[in-house]
């Protein structure tokens, strides 16, 4: 035993000291490339303007939700062939159920029925939600599906937030909760709305995110509220101008925020940022990434199995590292081949390979009726600290967590490349033998 440890710490020393001679070559990942992958695109109906996207573990499909047309695609994530489902209400935001079954909400505003399309049988089921809810967006989590919703009030004809719980068994509404009220403006002389855009699930929390209607008015930010499941109330969360999508886990919630004017820092090169909030759930405190759009965004953000978040913008794709409030894109409008003007949500693809074994692909939806996915691929894996470069900084990471495993006091996760669920010798050559690699 004693013998091991030795070859452990000389091992660390061995590698720290022969790559810290080498040529280090700094890197700013502030808005520059940060992975690299193979790129995928697949047609589908002439502008159909693909939305929503998840991967189906029951089915190992894709679905993608087409917007303009109103149907489900149903993609074969191997042969990329792909089967086309009507939904009569159309088709917006998608997610899964405890079966597997995919639920859909509506196209647009104004439509108080959500869908239900069983992968079983490929039948649509529409549940109606009452002739005052316009149903927005939908996740399913503990058992249940939530619906955000705008309920109408009848006497001033304004919308509140509500949340709808639905029972997905025998599809029927089991309760309703408001997230917000209609407030009073001054200034507008009217009343400033806040409807549901997107939620995300975490043990008893659901996490929604707020559109403020009207938006140009100061005070009257969108926001972004968590809803207690268990005591059935809601904290509301510092105010963001415009939250979009929204991903959460044990530390933070990850906020797109789309701000209604980018900031332009540059004019040559012409860049204009949004951001990426973070929230940190022990006290509730926000940090921002300033992240970089093309004309406007970002729409989305996604944290893989790997650990990367991932944020999605007009035209731009780019992953955020949190620890250092640093962001970086994948591509942009300028990359081959060129992606979609728009892109909306993400999820992410498991693959078996023979060379690499398991790995995964964050897919796209966006506009331009095509997906574009980008492959996690091993070089960027080994990107420990995601700047862009693998260099002493990496090789030093994973030296020190050499021989770890989860539980140990110097345990990296990030270290852990090839998932096994400890940091060896495959970890520590997947970085020395790419060092001096730029992503």
């Amino acid at each position: 035993m004693l013998k091991v440890l030795i070859d452990m710490n000389n091992l660390r020393k061995i590698l720290v000291l022969a790559l810290s001679l080498m040529l280090f070559v700094s890197f700013n990942l502030q808005f520059k490339s940060v992975s690299a992958g193979t790129f995928k695109k697949l047609s589908l109906p002439s502008s159909s303007l693909p939305m929503g996207i998840v991967y189906n573990p029951y089915n190992s499909m894709v679905y993608v939700a087409l917007c303009r047309t109103g149907q489900l695609a149903e993609i074969n994530k191997t042969s990329l062939s792909y089967v086309l489902y009507d939904i009569a209400c159309g088709a917006c935001i998608i997610t899964l159920d405890s079966y597997g079954n995919v639920w859909v909400t509506p196209k647009s505003y104004g439509n108080s029925i959500i869908a239900k399309f069983d992968i079983a049988t490929k039948q649509v089921q529409y549940i109606e939600l009452g002739t005052n809810n316009e149903s927005n967006c939908l996740t399913f989590h503990n058992g249940y599906i939530w619906v955000g919703v705008r309920q109408i009030i009848q006497e001033t004809g304004v919308g509140k937030a509500i949340l709808l719980k639905v029972n997905p068994i025998d599809n029927v509404v089991v309760n309703s909760y408001v997230l917000s009220v209609p407030e009073f403006c001054p200034e507008f002389n009217g009343y400033i709305e806040f409807i549901p855009f997107f939620m995300k699930g975490y043990e008893n929390e659901l996490w929604i995110s707020l559109l403020n209607k009207p938006p140009e008015f100061e005070g009257f930010e969108g926001r972004v509220v968590m809803f207690d499941i268990l005591n059935e109330d809601v904290t509301i969360v510092t105010p963001f101008d415009r939250p979009l999508g929204i991903d959460v886990d044990s530390d933070y919630v990850y906020v797109a925020e789309a701000t209604w004017s980018p900031r332009l820092i540059s004019i040559d090169p012409y860049i204009l940022v949004g951001d990426v909030g973070l929230i940190n759930k022990r006290d509730l405190s926000v940090k921002k990434i300033a992240v970089r759009v093309y004309c406007e965004g970002p729409f989305s953000v996604y944290k893989d199995s790997n650990g990367y978040v991932w944020y999605l913008t007009s035209a731009v794709a780019g992953i955020v590292d949190v620890a250092n409030l640093k962001s970086g894109y994948v591509w942009g409008p300028w990359a081959e081949p060129v992606p979609p003007i728009y892109n909306f949500f993400m999820t992410e693809v498991p693959f078996q390979s023979a060379l690499i074994g398991d790995y995964s692909e964050v897919w796209f939806s966006g506009a331009g009726s095509a997906y574009v996915s980008m492959k996690d691929t091993i070089l960027s894996y080994a990107d420990l600290n995601i700047d862009g470069i693998i260099d002493v900084k990496d090789v030093s990471r994973v030296a020190k967590a050499f021989g770890s495993y989860e539980g140990s006091a110097n345990w990296d996760v990030k270290c852990d490349i090839d998932k096994n669920g400890k940091v060896d010798v495959k970890d520590v050559s997947s970085v020395a033998k790419n060092f001096g690699k730029t992503i």
